[in-house]
């Protein structure tokens, strides 16, 4: 559960603020699920009170190669190593790719996590062990529960790989309870 009064405010800084607000609005609903609704309140009572708070600390994500050379920003899980319930958070992108060129992250395992996934341009393909599959295209958004654990791949999808395009999107990690 989420401790408000010591949660850190994290301002993404990207060079889109449509980014960084769906970034937020996304956070803002992650908290909600772990912390407002598992604690029963009531949303519309009275005692509810609004708090002014301010950012706490404002981070640069460092830069790192994931999957198949995917360059990430990883602001949670790097600078902030502390913001439980959530790992990490990766932004990629925007990048423009030829066709041909496009990556992503071939068969890699996942284990007591779930993974919050957005797409905020192009498309990728999911595909993993329990047989599910799908392609996540502009504005989609897939929730992955790896419990027990799972072995899946996120890549471009075929229509990427085929024409290019541009590729952008962001992936949070949520711890699970044990």
């Amino acid at each position: 559960v989420v401790n408000f009064r010591h949660l850190y405010y994290i301002y993404i800084y990207t060079q889109h603020v449509y980014i960084a607000t769906r970034c937020c609005l996304l956070f803002i609903i992650l908290l909600a699920k772990f912390s407002w609704l598992s604690s029963g309140r009531n949303f519309n009572s009275s005692s509810t009170m609004a708090v002014q708070r301010g950012i706490k600390k404002l981070v640069t994500g460092h830069q790192q190669r994931e999957g198949g050379g995917l360059v990430v920003r990883r602001p949670i899980g790097g600078e902030i190593s502390h913001c439980d319930p959530f790992l990490l958070l990766d932004h990629f992108g925007p990048v423009d790719n030829k066709p041909g060129e496009a990556i992503g992250a071939p068969d890699h395992p996942h284990r007591g996590f779930e993974t919050v996934s957005y797409i905020i341009s192009g498309s990728s393909q999911h595909k993993d062990s329990a047989g599910n599959s799908g392609i996540l295209k502009d504005g989609w958004v897939q929730w992955m529960t790896a419990g027990s654990g799972v072995v899946h791949s996120e890549m471009p999808s075929d229509e990427m790989i085929k024409n290019g395009g541009r590729s952008e999107g962001f992936q949070l990690w949520v711890n699970l309870p044990a």
